[in-house]
């Protein structure tokens, strides 16, 4: 069934709120270090242009083990959202669509999300 094609401002980056195993004094959070959102150059609707990847990367930083507190980490995580084949395509590239994600390697709560905001353009 074709999904909705994501445009331009409807992949979101979600930075997880869990703490990291090494960090056992929970002082620490995830942080989001970059985000990019690649564009397709020639398919828009309502003069957005369509979306065709993303990339994200995140640091664990102030943590702490033990009594006293000793520093741990900080801990990277990252995630590549890829397009999955699609019929309609930007110059040969797939698009993102509704629902496509990705999860960080080290904790799958830190996520790339697409939420698409329009459904006039549409694709299997």
């Amino acid at each position: 069934m074709p999904k909705p094609v994501a445009v331009d401002g409807d992949t979101q980056v979600k930075t997880s709120s869990k703490k990291h195993s090494s960090d056992t004094n929970s002082a620490g959070k995830w942080q989001l270090v970059s985000s990019s959102v690649t564009q397709g150059s020639k398919l828009s609707v309502a003069a957005k242009l369509v979306e065709i990847g993303a990339t994200a990367s995140w640091s664990y930083v102030g943590g702490t083990a033990g009594s006293p507190p000793v520093a741990v980490g900080p801990f990277s995580d990252s995630a590549t959202l890829t397009a999955s084949t699609t019929r309609l395509k930007d110059k040969g590239k797939d698009l993102l669509v509704d629902g496509d994600q990705a999860s960080g390697s080290v904790d799958a709560d830190n996520k790339i999300v697409v939420t698409a905001s329009q459904s006039k353009l549409r694709t299997a």
